[in-house]
């Protein structure tokens, strides 16, 4: 049931995200997370190499458009999502509350492959309200102002460096 889940939510996040450009990086998160999810499942429960997380997931994801922030610009390289550095290489059975652990998020570093701490996080906000999008390592996608990221990085036990 979890596979046909993972298998059939791509189209159905695609489906509902086509409203405003913060759903549509809710969904293109969702999916990253997803693809990081299948990654780890196959590769004995270790979570890809930050320096090349968005290469290692890719071929988990039904195309490479989705490593995009809709208001970044994918045609000039800018692709807009991080991985969080210190989960690099980890086994995911390490991390003992994946729903509170930061792991994909909006970045100024708009590289491919970007990766680094929360401090990537926009200062003021990508999306409306002075927000960010998070996806957590259980792939579900939290949107944050940065009174709720305190909060955030609290329960983290990664922290967000």
């Amino acid at each position: 049931m979890f596979l046909l889940a993972i298998a059939i939510a791509p189209f159905l996040l695609g489906f509902f995200a086509k409203g405003s450009p913060k759903a549509a990086c809710q969904s293109n998160l969702k999916q990253e997370a997803l693809a990081v999810l299948m990654y780890q499942a196959d590769s004995d429960d270790y979570l890809p190499n930050a320096s090349t997380w968005a290469d290692q997931t890719s071929p988990y994801s039904r195309s490479k458009e989705i490593y995009t922030c809709p208001i970044a610009k994918p045609s000039a390289g800018e692709y807009g999502h991080a991985f969080l550095r210190s989960l690099s290489r980890r086994k995911g059975s390490e991390i003992p509350k994946p729903d509170l652990q930061p792991a994909i998020f909006d970045s100024t570093d708009m590289s491919w492959n970007a990766n680094g701490s929360l401090d990537l996080l926009p200062v003021q906000g990508r999306h409306p309200g002075h927000t960010n999008c998070i996806a957590m390592l259980d792939s579900h996608v939290r949107v944050v102002d940065h009174r709720q990221l305190s909060d955030l990085l609290k329960s983290a036990q990664f922290g967000g460096k």
